[in-house]
């Protein structure tokens, strides 16, 4: 079954750009001593409203995870979720489409 990805974000998975990415991060940790407490992973969750997730998808055969493209006029709902590498989190929080921003 394939699931959705955004068209730009499914032409960044190119392996050497990702093995990059990782050698400039664990440089970096050394360079400057940063402690896994100070090492945050953020990440999301969304939900697509008014798509079904029994979408189905025609691809060569062997192809593992096929993707689709989203065409981004859908409505979503975000979920984030953040925890460091030391194992502490900040509890998860939910994002809706709203008409307007709340003043503080």
């Amino acid at each position: 079954m394939a699931t959705t990805l955004d068209c730009q974000r499914m032409s960044s998975n190119d392996p050497a750009i990702i093995k990059n990415l990782i050698c400039t991060v664990q440089k970096t940790i050394q360079k400057y001593n940063i402690s896994p407490t100070n090492m945050w992973n953020m990440d999301e969750k969304r939900i697509l409203l008014g798509k079904g997730k029994g979408t189905k998808v025609v691809c060569r055969r062997g192809r593992k995870n096929p993707r689709l493209c989203i065409d981004g006029n859908r409505e979503l709902i975000t979920v984030v979720e953040s925890i460091n590498a030391a194992g502490s989190y900040i509890a998860p929080f939910i994002i809706f489409k709203d008409k307007s921003h709340m003043r503080g």
